[in-house]
Order: structure tokens, then sequence, then C-alpha cells
């Protein structure tokens, strides 16, 4: 096992935590070519990049970004803030930042595994460095202090230090300082010389899809994970059948996803390529259900297409997954034999696509709830009457409800001058807080695809996007101002400031071919 102390592992923590910031704001130039993953194994099950030199782009950016903000830090405030930092991290080694790291820093650092079950588990740091000099002396001069013994090695041609305590490698292969163990390094330098990730034609669908313009990446490959741990005999067979009822005969596709930036928000963008099992048991992920649909003055509303197949792909999932104490048939029986309802006919088949809705601004006009389109009017009619019918034997407060031709109950809630309706029609069945979202429910006078706030957040994914999951920050910000928030001295000093400036979270879903790309954005203006 790598122990923690060793040669620069204290400086690599560091950079993670605090270097990568800085460099974002310090205002380096040049592009973002990923040059760490060209001496990454091609077999890696894990891949992290971070730009400590972003794009010209990412930085400007972040510039942008950080205008909007009153409270953000200026240029300057955030390098002294991020420096101290750094020291302060580094104070045990005797080392500063800018007088040890500064000078050789190159723009990025990465790190990937290819095997952790074996004695020797191959997996390193990579730290690009435009001084080796300079980053051979900041080593040399923390192995004097920590009086580390290290024995100089080569493989194929490239000399490195071997640190026999540890079991830890450190040397240079091209412009990169390379640390891990020992099978780590060597895999490297025969990364440089032949097959690397790069190359990779799994990573290549998964991380080829992302935009290549971003500050942070991480790839994984659950395949390759798999295939480890079947050779280690840490899964047993029914293990690995189990796993592959759910993902395929390769064990997983891989994931990719990037961080990135732009003047007007964040955002998380992830790709995922999917079998043909994948896809029969995930059906159309990029259905937004009803969501478009939902009320135009929702603040926060999510979407889901085909509920009840969904929910039955889902349960069908766990209980093949071989989950101890989990019997979807006893559950069934046990359903029915409590409620008089049968889970699947009474339930899931009739629910077709589905949304959930949040409006108001106010304590009086705060609403919502939920709707769900139903493939058979008769029986989620029905459905509706034997809930009101089991909820009054149970002595629930209850009373029959007529709302624009949909016909169910009314809970009443206690301290409460609104109650939850539930509804049911001809198209549809509303569970609702309230008259008035009970009305925009069934019969919106404007429908969340005509909103101007829901219309910004949805371009904001990019093209070929279907949102499924919409928060309007304006509206929610007003909402909390008007239960009190506003006349904290705490909220207005400390939690105003940041939150002033953001408008909107969204979450997408697009099909690239057989890949699945999903983008999660906050925006700013």
């Amino acid at each position: 096992m790598v122990k923690a102390k060793v040669v620069g592992i204290v400086v690599a923590v560091a950079m993670v935590a605090g270097v990568a910031a800085w460099a974002i704001v310090d205002g380096f130039m040049g592009p973002s070519n990923d040059s760490a993953v060209e001496i990454a194994p091609a077999d890696s099950f894990v891949y992290a990049n971070v730009w400590l030199n972003p794009s010209r782009n990412q930085k400007s950016a972040i510039r942008d970004l950080l205008e909007k903000f009153d409270k953000a830090p200026t240029t300057d405030e955030a390098k002294g803030a991020l420096v101290d930092f750094i020291d302060g991290a580094l104070s045990e080694t005797g080392a500063t930042f800018e007088e040890d790291i500064e000078p050789w820093l190159g723009r990025q650092a990465a790190f990937y595994a290819s095997d952790v079950e074996a004695a020797q588990p191959t997996l390193a740091a990579l730290i690009a460095t435009e001084d080796r000099n300079a980053t051979q002396e900041m080593i040399d001069e923390f192995d004097e202090r920590e009086n580390n013994e290290t024995e100089p090695k080569s493989y194929k041609g490239v000399d490195y230090n071997y640190y026999a305590d540890d079991q830890v490698a450190s040397g240079f292969i091209g412009d990169f300082w390379v640390f891990g163990t020992e099978s780590g390094f060597r895999a490297s330098v025969d990364a440089s010389e032949g097959e690397s990730l790069a190359g990779n034609a799994r990573y290549e669908r998964a991380a080829g899809r992302l935009s290549d313009d971003h500050l942070a990446l991480f790839y994984f490959d659950p395949g390759r994970l798999f295939e480890i741990a079947e050779a280690s005999g840490d899964l047993t067979s029914e293990d690995l059948a189990n796993i592959r009822s759910l993902t395929g005969e390769d064990g997983g596709e891989p994931a990719a996803a990037i961080i990135a930036v732009t003047s007007e928000g964040a955002f998380f963008e992830a790709a995922a390529p999917l079998s043909e099992a994948l896809r029969d048991q995930l059906g159309n992920l990029t259905d937004p259900g009803l969501l478009p649909a939902l009320p135009g003055d929702s603040w926060l509303a999510l979407g889901a297409g085909d509920l009840g197949a969904s929910i039955n792909r889902f349960l069908d999932q766990l209980g093949s997954a071989g989950i101890p104490g989990f019997d979807l048939e006893t559950l069934r029986r046990q359903f029915s034999a409590e409620t008089g309802l049968d889970f699947q006919a009474d339930l899931l088949d009739w629910m077709g696509d589905a949304g959930v809705f949040v409006e108001g601004t106010g304590l009086l006009t705060i609403g919502g709830g939920a709707v769900i389109e139903t493939l058979d009017a008769n029986r989620s009619r029905e459905t509706v009457d034997e809930l009101g019918r089991l909820l009054l034997r149970e002595g629930a407060p209850i009373t029959p409800s007529v709302i624009e031709g949909h016909e169910g109950f009314a809970i009443e809630i206690p301290g409460s001058p609104q109650p939850i309706n539930v509804l049911a029609g001809d198209e549809k069945v509303v569970i609702a807080f309230g008259a008035t979202a009970t009305s925009n429910a069934i019969d919106p006078d404007n429908s969340l695809s005509g909103s101007d706030a829901f219309q910004r957040a949805a371009d904001s994914l990019g093209d070929g996007y279907n949102t499924s999951f919409f928060l309007d920050v304006d509206a929610v910000v007003s909402l909390a101002e008007s239960l009190g928030a506003g006349s904290d001295e705490t909220y207005q000093n400390d939690v105003k400031p940041w939150l002033d400036p953001l408008s909107h979270v969204v979450f997408g879903t697009k099909l690239d071919g057989e890949v699945s790309v999903q983008k999660f954005v906050i925006g700013a203006q």
C-alpha cells in the first residue's frame, strides 16, 4: 500500500485543492490540449484531468462570470488567498508555492488507475512541468528533509527513482513528472511509446461526445473494473451474471464527464454509450414527459416519460439484482392485501407521461402538484375512487371534489386553508395542493414551454437537449424573502449577494448516436 508520506504527495494534494483555481484566474494563455491522456495506459478504468492552465475561452468566461457576483474576490485576492492556503498545506515540508512550485508548474495535472487488485497496483499521478530541473530540485530538497532513500532505476531507457520503503517511483516522461507505484510508472512509459488511453475506442466513445473546452474531466470504465474484480476472485459467477443482466455482456459501458463554464454560468456534462441491453432497461431517456405542458408560472418542474413503464423497468432491475431480502412478488402481494389495489393493473398499467411542478412566490399563493397522463381513463378513475374509500376507512379527513370535469376527493390538511386534491379525468390524473394549482394542472392558461424564463434555461443547455428539470432561482429567492428571509441580516449580507446573479438550474438529455449525453447547467445573469 502506498503511504501518504512520499515524494511530493503533499504537493499534489495542495495543487488539486488550490493551484488549479489560482491558475484559472491568473491569466495564462494557451490551448487545452490533453497531453496527460497520452501517457495513461489504454486499459485505465479511471482517468481524471484538471487544467491548471485552461483555454483562453474558459479563463475569459470565468472572469465574466465572477464579475456578476459582488462578493467574488478579485484576481489578486483569489491568488493571495490560495497561495496562503497552499503554503499552509506545505508548511511541514519547508516548501512554499512561489519559490518551489510556481517556477516549474505546467498546465495540467492528471491521475489514472488501471489495476488496483495486484500486489503492486498500477496507478500514477501526472503533473505537467515546464522545468524538469526545478521540479527535481524540489523533490531532492524534500527527500533530504525527510531522509528518504532512493534507488536509481531505468525502464526502456527512462530513468527514475524508486523509494523502496513506500514502493513508489518518481521520474519524468516527456513534459510530465510522474509518480506512483513502480508498475504505474512503467505503464506510463509503455503508454508513451505505444498504446495509450488516448487511442482507446471506449474512451473516445464517451469522452469524444463532450465539449473539449473544459476545466476538468473524469472517465470511468466499469467493464474494465469488473474484469479486474473477476480476475482477482472478488466477484462470484453469480455476481457477474447479475451485473451483466443489467449492463450487458461487457460489464457496462464507460462514462465520461466534464466541468466547464461560460460567461452565463457553469455546467456539468456527462456521456455514456448505451448497450442494447441497457437501452432496453432504461427506455427513452430523452423523453421530457409532461414538463413542457406544465403551468407556465411554475418555478420548479420535473418531467418523466412513460412513468408506469419506467417504474416497471426499475423494479425488474431490482428484482434481478439479487438484493438480499428484496422479493418483488412478495411486496406486490403485501401492497394488494393492505390497499385492495393491484399494484400493476390499478396503478402502473394506466400511467403514461408525468410531470411535477411548484408555483407561487408567497405564503398564500404557493401550490403545486403532480400530473400523470392516463392511458386508461376508466381504470384510473376506479383507482382514484378506491384510494378515496381506503382513506375514508382509515379515518382521513376527505371530502368529494369536482374541479373542471375531474372527479375525486380532497384531503383536508390540519392548519392549512388549502386541501390536496386527487382527481381523475379523461386524459390525466392530478394530485395537487390548492385550488389554483389544481386548476392550473388541469388546464393551464399558459404552458411552461411558452415561459421566457424556462426558454432561456432550456436554451442554455444547447442544441438537441430535452429538458427534464427546471428551477427558476429568481422565483425561489422571491419566495424565501416573502417568507421572512428578506429581513434577516445574515441572509442580506452573506447569502443574497451570491443568489441574486443566479437565474436558473436546468437538466437535460440528448442522444448522440448510441451515446446518452446529460447536461446540468447553473445559469447566471
